[in-house]
C-alpha cells in the first residue's frame, strides 16, 4: 500500500509488513492533506503493477450529522424586561454545523440586539436588552454535509402590568375609605397576582403601604 501527497511526485510505503487481508489503515496522515493511494499484489515471482491510483482523498474526521439537545427547555424560556434574552443549546456534528435562529418565520441576524454566537459545543442566541416584541417560538436549525436538524423553545418575555384603570372612591367614614378600580389593560404577558394599595398624607410627600392585596 502506498500514498502520495498531492503535489508532490514520490510514492510513500505505508506498510512494513505485506497485509494480508483485503483491507488496511493507513496511519500517520497529516490532518487535512489530501492524498492518492494505491495498491499492489505480491507473490513468489514479484510484485504486481499497482492498482489504478484512488484520491486525491482529504485526511479529516468522520463527517456526522449535527444533534441538538433542547432538553433544557422543555418548559420553554421566561425573561423579564429589560433582562437578555439568552438561549445557549448543546451541539454536535462534524464539520460543525452552521446555524439559522428564526422566529415568527423572520430569520435573526447579528447586529443592534441581536448576537449569534457557534462553537463546537454550542450554539447560543442573545437578544439584549429583551423586550415585549420578542416573546415567540424561536427555531434554531442546523446544517452540515451530512444532514440539517431543527428544534423549536418557547420564549415568553414578561413586563411590569399597566396601571390598573378607573380607580374610584367608594363609601367613606371618619377611619375608612373604600376603593375600587378595573383591571389594568396589560398584564405585561403574566397573570396578575395582586394590587398594592398605598396612601399619602396631603402633608406628606411619602406613599405608606396600605395593603398588598392577593387576586
Amino acid at each position: 500500500i502506498e500514498r502520495r501527497e498531492e503535489g508532490t511526485d514520490d510514492w510513500i510505503r505505508c506498510n512494513v509488513k505485506l497485509a494480508p487481508k483485503l483491507s488496511y489503515t493507513v496511519t500517520g496522515l497529516t490532518p487535512l492533506a489530501k492524498y492518492y493511494y494505491r495498491v499492489s499484489a505480491e507473490n513468489a515471482a514479484g510484485v504486481s503493477d499497482p492498482a489504478e491510483a484512488i484520491g486525491p482523498l482529504t485526511a479529516d474526521d468522520p463527517y456526522v450529522g449535527p444533534t441538538m439537545d433542547l432538553s433544557g427547555f422543555k418548559d420553554g424560556l421566561e425573561v423579564i424586561v429589560p433582562e437578555p434574552v439568552k438561549i445557549c443549546v448543546p451541539i454536535t456534528g462534524y464539520p460543525v454545523p452552521t446555524t439559522t435562529w428564526s422566529v415568527g418565520g423572520k430569520v435573526l441576524e447579528d447586529g443592534n440586539r441581536v448576537k449569534i454566537e457557534t462553537s463546537i459545543a454550542f450554539a447560543k442566541l442573545t437578544i439584549t436588552p429583551s423586550e415585549r416584541p420578542d416573546k415567540g417560538i424561536y427555531t434554531l436549525k442546523l446544517v452540515n454535509p451530512v444532514s440539517s436538524v431543527s428544534g423549536e423553545i418557547d420564549v415568553n418575555v414578561i413586563a411590569r402590568p399597566s396601571a390598573p384603570r378607573e380607580l374610584t372612591v367608594g363609601e367613606i367614614t371618619r377611619n375608612t375609605v373604600q376603593l375600587t378600580w378595573e383591571p389594568p389593560e396589560n398584564d405585561g404577558g403574566s397573570p396578575l397576582t395582586g394590587y398594592l394599595v398605598e396612601k399619602r398624607e396631603v402633608s406628606r410627600k411619602t406613599w405608606i403601604k396600605v395593603c398588598f392585596k392577593q387576586k
